[in-house]
């Protein structure tokens, strides 16, 4: 029998218009306000974190970072620099490490993301800058790096190629006059060449493990049905994995990314210029905060972008970066920079993934301390600042500008680790479900007791406000599980369809109104659902 999978649709209440007035009154009156639902996403979603990693994947983690970034600073140390006079090695490449070779499942790690949306990053940079430079606005720093970045964002948004360290591409650019002397070169070198290098080492060292497949997919279209490849070669081809909603938010939301970014790299760039820079004598705006932009604002849903993940994962990043530094410097090693860089961000890497913290931007934190020299007299101050300091700036800007968005409060649509394909005794078989549907479960909560056969199915009752879960088919019910005993307002109509089912009834036109009350979510229970028979409904 084919496996098959009920879908769910997300759809507005079409119905809402039938209700008569009184009925609708008494609803609203019993709905929180805006601004108590607003406050209460501050709370947070309640789920739990990725699970955490066997060693083996931290050894690839490892590999393949440190040969990826090698192979960057080699190049540009023996062949870019001195016989083309354009740098290779910049910071946004430490925080692609950690996408492309821990986070490589991610949607922001394919090839067509990573090339397109890295030399996006290179061209709205180059563009900004000498669009203020024309308008004489070119000593406004802070400007440029807010217009630099939220503007990367947006093109990416509305290419659909969402990779955040384009984000850091374009905050170097307008930040750093060393490189500024380039011009359009930097679109090309390092923006397009290194995202190139980059994806080439990905496929050759993670398909070295049996357990990746690097690239999921090649292009952003319409995939067959995932399958693993056969070989080492074939691997190279691609998962045909279906891309992942999460890849890129909606359009009509991309205005929330914009002003988000923008706030926040002001802030930062704002700060740094007229108070920590003058009065403390430290740096707060740097380039991994391009980084950190895209991933807090535009790819919201993804682990990488929660606040434990951002804070530690970019401390970690900062330490990483201090202590190689200067391990490097007492072995009378410091001359290679390419070495440097390739520890400091593998290093980086594995720490994360010990401490389930991954977080791109840290990558980029670590490996700029190593490679720009005017950092190097901060020394461990610069875990703090800007390490520490400026990630809180950015998570608090992005609790309350993301929040603006009711849909912005869903959980992750995905996380960087997939369902694999496993049996264990006295307990069904757990099915490896497609990229899509994968995400739209784990989107509606229910990826830790995830337990699908080859004709069961499961229904999830938990959806952004407002909107309406409707099966596709008839569902027979397996189950019902019992009423948390913790709901708060606006769960009463999931409840009472929950208590008028039993255990074997049939549901037709199963319909869930999405509830406005937040907190409870973390004690939502679910239905286990299975298709009928449609020939005799």
């Amino acid at each position: 029998m084919t496996q098959k999978y009920t879908e769910m649709k997300l759809m507005e209440n079409a119905e809402a218009g039938e209700v008569n007035a009184a009925s609708d009154s008494s609803k609203e009156s019993s709905e929180p306000s805006w601004c108590e639902t607003y406050w209460s996403k501050m709370r947070g979603a309640g789920e739990s974190p990725p699970p955490k990693l066997p060693p083996s994947f931290l050894a690839w983690s490892f590999l393949g970072a440190f040969v990826g970034m090698s192979a960057i600073g080699l190049i540009h140390a023996h062949l870019m620099l001195p016989k083309t006079h354009m740098p290779l090695l910049v910071g946004s490449f430490g925080a692609m490490s950690v996408i492309l070779f821990s986070g490589f499942k991610t949607p922001v790690a394919q090839p067509f993301n990573v090339i397109v949306g890295n030399t996006i990053g290179g061209l709205v940079g180059v563009v900004v800058h000498d669009v203020l430079t024309a308008l004489g606005l070119g000593s406004y720093v802070w400007l440029a790096s807010a217009l630099a970045v939220s503007l990367t964002i947006v093109a990416q948004e509305v290419t659909r190629t969402v990779h955040p360290p384009g984000g850091a591409t374009a905050l170097i650019y307008v930040t750093t006059p060393l490189v500024q002397h380039l011009g359009y070169k930097y679109v090309f070198c390092p923006s397009f060449l290194g995202a190139v290098i980059m994806v080439a080492v990905a496929c050759i060292t993670n398909n070295l493990s049996g357990a990746r497949t690097y690239p999921q997919y090649w292009f952003p279209s319409e995939a067959a049905e995932e399958s693993t490849p056969s070989n080492y070669f074939m691997k190279f081809l691609g998962a045909n994995a279906k891309p992942l909603p999460a890849a890129s938010p909606p359009l009509a939301q991309t205005w929330c990314s914009f002003l988000g970014a923008f706030v926040g790299i002001g802030t930062l760039g704002l700060l740094h210029t007229y108070f920590v820079g003058p009065d403390l004598h430290e740096v707060l705006l740097v380039g991994a905060f391009g980084a950190m932009s895209v991933i807090i604002f535009s790819a919201w849903k993804v682990p990488f972008a929660q606040p434990k993940n951002a804070i530690i994962g970019n401390c970690i990043g900062g330490l990483t970066g201090v202590c190689v530094y200067d391990l490097m410097g007492s072995a009378g090693l410091s001359e290679y920079i390419w070495l440097g860089a390739a520890l400091s961000v593998a290093l980086t890497i594995t720490l994360q993934e010990l401490t389930n913290t991954v977080h791109p931007p840290g990558g980029a934190t670590a490996l700029l301390f190593v490679i720009v020299p005017v950092l190097h007299k901060f020394k461990f101050a610069y875990v703090v600042t800007p390490s520490l300091l400026g990630t809180v700036i950015l998570v608090l800007v992005g609790c309350i500008t993301n929040n603006l968005v009711s849909q912005r409060f869903v959980k992750p649509a995905c996380d960087h680790f997939a369902i694999e394909n496993r049996r264990s005794k006295g307990e069904p078989r757990v099915t490896r479900l497609a990229a899509a549907e994968t995400a739209q479960l784990r989107s509606a909560g229910c990826y830790k007791k995830l337990v699908v056969s080859s004709d069961v199915c499961i229904l999830c009752m938990r959806h952004s406000p407002g909107n309406v879960a409707e099966a596709a088919e008839p569902l027979k019910v397996l189950k019902v599980q019992e009423r948390p005993s913790s709901f708060g307002r606006g769960c009463a109509v999931v409840i009472d369809l929950c208590q008028q089912a039993q255990d074997g009834a049939e549901v037709k036109g199963v319909k869930i109104q999405g509830v406005r009350s937040f907190r409870p979510f973390r004690h939502l229970k679910f239905w286990v659902l299975e298709p009928c028979d449609t020939s005799q409904v």
